[in-house]
């Protein structure tokens, strides 16, 4: 199980060795991000998932298709029945 932590002392509350605390500024992926708030991860299984990514400027929606380092395999892996992703051109 993938957890995250605030900060070093939740790390520590949770037994988490001192070796293994690493600090690190993160960016995590949408669909990464959707899957940790899960209760559980066999919660995704048959799930349907849709990724939404605003425009910098005006109202509008851009490509919000999944990465080539995992993130459509990581879907597919907890069992996602369908993932639906905005095309930059409104739909």
């Amino acid at each position: 199980a993938i957890r995250t932590f605030t900060n070093e002392q939740e790390a520590a509350d949770a037994g988490l060795p001192f070796k293994r605390r690493r600090l690190r500024p993160s960016q995590r992926h949408a669909e990464v991000h959707c899957l940790l708030q899960l209760q559980k991860a066999s919660d995704a299984v048959g799930a349907e998932i849709l990724i939404v990514e605003l425009a910098d400027i005006g109202p509008g929606l851009r490509w919000a298709e999944p990465c080539g380092r995992g993130c459509m395999q990581l879907l597919m892996k907890h069992g996602v029945a369908r993932a639906m992703f905005t095309d930059g051109r409104g739909g």
